[in-house]
């Protein structure tokens, strides 16, 4: 403690040697990496100099990474020797998984199932802010309520006051609380607006999400292909309505989608004078089927020689050439 006149100044020695002393650590190891960092950078440039400036020395490092080059071939060599049959074993896998997918048109048929299903839960969702909205919304309601009851009872007080004398005494307070109730009960209303406007957007993704769910497994009949691939080019509103107008007009799921993908044709691919029906339901290129090029494996892969094919494939090379890839390689 140093008293100077009538003043006082309180000096913690410790306290401001331990703050310096945590300040001087901090900075000592920030300190400590960036000269690591600086004296790794410093060593890196030393023997690039060297390097360039040396041609002997360039020489002898090309040979050194030759030479470990000539160590690790053979053992590179003997590992794609192992997995050579795992090439050749998986290709026809490929090509079937491929075929499955893309060909069957197993692929648009779970695109389209994982879009309903995210359609289902976005719906879900919805529903749930809906219900959270309405319970919120109706305690507001009730409770702005409950606040302009009560300034209508303290301006009631206040009119009684008056009744004796005094000069409206309660009257601020009245009005704080009519106002209070009034805010809180139009807040309480917009939260019950909202929550019709969730709920009835929660029965629309909901209601979008399982007629893409539904028709991705159940619709294996003559055009599904076509169908899946509608219904999945279609935004949530216009799946919607489709299903309110089947719903109130009669008809049936299936020939809407016909309808509509006859639609979707007539807009891509208008009609020209002289072009055959067979041209315009065209309108959709085909997937083409993956199918290695028979020069990969007789060049790059196998060797240059026909003798170095027939060692791995065996001396009917023709004939296994053509159960993987086709008569036509």
């Amino acid at each position: 403690m140093i008293i100077i006149s009538d003043y006082s100044i309180d000096v913690n020695v410790n306290e401001g040697a331990g703050t310096a002393g945590s300040s001087l650590g901090t900075g000592s190891g920030a300190a400590a990496v960036a000269g690591g960092i600086g004296i790794a950078g410093g060593i890196g440039m030393l023997a690039s100099a060297m390097v360039n400036s040396s041609a002997s020395l360039k020489s002898l490092l090309d040979l050194f990474s030759s030479t470990v080059g000539m160590i690790l071939r053979p053992i590179g060599d003997l590992l794609a020797t192992f997995l050579r049959p795992l090439a050749m074993m998986l290709i026809p896998v490929a090509i079937g998984f491929n075929d499955l997918l893309y060909s069957k048109g197993w692929f648009d048929r779970i695109s389209l199932f994982l879009q309903g299903t995210m359609e289902i839960l976005i719906g879900m969702y919805k529903l749930q802010e809906s219900a959270s909205k309405l319970l919120v919304g109706t305690l507001g309601i009730l409770f702005g309520k409950l606040l302009r009851s009560v300034g209508w009872m303290i301006l009631g007080f206040n009119t009684l006051a008056n009744l004796f004398g005094d000069d409206n005494p309660f009257l601020s307070a009245a009005g704080s609380m009519l106002n209070a109730g009034s805010t809180v009960g139009v807040w309480g209303a917009e939260q019950v607006a909202g929550s019709t406007v969730a709920f009835t957007e929660g029965l629309e993704y909901i209601t979008s999400g399982m007629t893409r769910a539904g028709v991705a497994i159940m619709d294996w009949g003559p055009g599904a292909a076509e169908r899946i691939k509608t219904l999945a080019q279609m935004n949530t509103g216009e799946v919607v309505s489709m299903v309110n107008t089947i719903a109130t007009a009669g008809g049936s799921l299936t020939s809407a989608l016909n309808e509509k993908a006859q639609q979707l044709r007539d807009v891509q691919i208008p009609k020209v004078a002289g072009s055959s029906k067979a041209q315009e339901n065209n309108y959709r290129p085909e997937v083409k089927k993956y199918k290695p090029q028979k020069e990969i494996i007789d060049g790059k892969y196998f060797g240059e020689s026909e003798e170095d094919k027939k060692s791995y494939f065996g001396a009917d090379s023709d004939k296994v050439d053509k159960s993987y890839f086709g008569a036509g390689t």
